[in-house]
């Protein structure tokens, strides 16, 4: 099995977390451990059942095959989940901190999958690479000077306007808003360079 992926969430994005063992007791986060889906619920958490819910359908979107999603509330976390992290532990920190201070962060460039889940846009933080990008996907490259949509050959681009993912991506952006459509294979040199293949060290060298 591969390493787990851990995605704090926020209404609207699934933003992928470096501190994988690290869970604020006021976050809820979703753990995809391949074969194994988990929605850990801190105990202090805010966030509505919908939203919850919503969040869930996004990373099941990203499985060929029914998976089902185990709710863990903080607490009643089983030995395999633990087993998963080397340092499992629930923090009074919360996430939002680490995503407030990278947001900011002007050198970083960070690649999201567009989902769409009853008729709203979700953004799920994939490493941005180029071999993150799918021919059946729309995706959001931002190198905070602007932002790309790119949109594969094979992507569902009519139930996925651009203007709707610029409205829903621009709401929670800080930086210029500058933004330009990228077509599979029609891409410039501009937007290649954005994708490097360490970023992901260099988002979380800090951490």
């Amino acid at each position: 099995m591969s390493e787990a992926v851990v995605y704090y969430i926020i209404k609207g994005r699934l933003i992928r977390m470096p501190r994988k063992g690290a869970f604020g007791r006021s976050d809820c986060y979703l753990v995809d451990a391949d074969d194994e889906l988990y929605l850990w619920v801190g105990s202090e958490n805010e966030i509505e059942e919908h939203t919850l819910g919503q969040a869930a359908r996004v990373l099941k979107q990203t499985k060929e095959e029914e998976i089902e999603l185990l709710r863990l509330p903080a607490g009643h976390e089983p030995r395999e989940f633990r087993e998963l992290f080397p340092n499992f532990r629930v923090t009074k920190e919360s996430a939002e901190s680490f995503v407030r201070e990278v947001a900011t962060r002007r050198h970083e460039h960070r690649l999201w999958k567009v989902h769409k889940v009853e008729g709203e846009i979700w953004f799920r933080e994939v490493p941005a690479r180029e071999e993150s990008l799918k021919s059946d996907g729309i995706f959001v490259l931002d190198t905070w000077e602007k932002f790309y949509i790119w949109r594969g050959e094979k992507a569902d681009k009519a139930d996925l306007d651009p203007m709707v993912i610029v409205r829903g991506y621009d709401a929670r952006r800080i930086g210029p808003r500058d933004v330009s459509i990228m077509e599979e294979g029609e891409e410039s040199e501009e937007f290649k360079h954005g994708l490097v293949t360490d970023q992901e060290d260099k988002l979380y060298s800090n951490m």
